[in-house]
């Protein structure tokens, strides 16, 4: 697979997704993960009824489990109970997509619901390793074609002599996949959430 540099007219859907089985069989020179991961993730299926073009509602949704992970969801079964309700009430305000300007919609709606999440742009992918090591998620835009783009929540990465492999949720599957960037798709923006550390008094 050749490295996107432009976006075609037309793209084949996959994004450049892959599992884990499709990783290098080296290992890599180094590792990060998020902690407090869920036992699964949000996906579009489970809002096909009442959502459409729905994977940025989808990646807040994931982000929100990461950035504020619920004491009580110790099953699959239980997180996804807690996921439909956020899902729910996130989509009732950041609404079907496409969706370019997702970090005003998050930041909004967390501002409005007392949960102060911030959001940062960052530049470049090589980045991303470094805002995991704190602790933090990011969220990827992604375009396999002019006209098809795709929200994803990167939740780890793995680096390699010849590059870097990012773990995430892709708002398609409840185990994590694997993307390798511009790679299938290209990187249209990167967005950092956290939670700002209360200061002591």
């Amino acid at each position: 697979m050749k490295k996107m540099k432009f976006l075609p007219l037309v793209g084949n859907g996959t994004y450049g997704f892959s599992v884990a089985s499709e990783l290098p069989e080296e290992a890599p020179v180094s590792l990060v993960t998020l902690p407090h991961l869920p036992v699964s993730f949000a996906v579009t299926t489970d809002y096909m009824e009442e959502a459409k073009n729905h994977c940025a509602a989808v990646t807040a949704t994931n982000l929100s489990l990461i950035l504020s992970p619920p004491a009580n969801a110790r099953t699959a079964e239980l997180l996804r109970e807690i996921s439909h309700r956020s899902f729910t009430s996130i989509h009732s305000r950041i609404g079907n997509g496409p969706i370019l300007n997702l970090e005003k919609r998050i930041t909004r709606y967390y501002r409005d619901t007392g949960i102060p999440i911030r959001c940062r742009k960052l530049k470049n992918v090589e980045d991303i390793p470094a805002v995991l090591s704190k602790g933090h998620p990011a969220a990827l835009l992604l375009g396999d074609s002019l006209f098809r783009w795709h929200w994803v929540t990167v939740i780890g990465s793995l680096t390699y002599p010849d590059g870097t492999v990012l773990e995430i949720a892709d708002s398609w599957h409840r185990r994590p996949r694997y993307y390798r960037p511009n790679y299938g798709s290209r990187v249209l923006g990167i967005l950092e959430f956290y939670i700002p550390e209360e200061k002591s008094r």
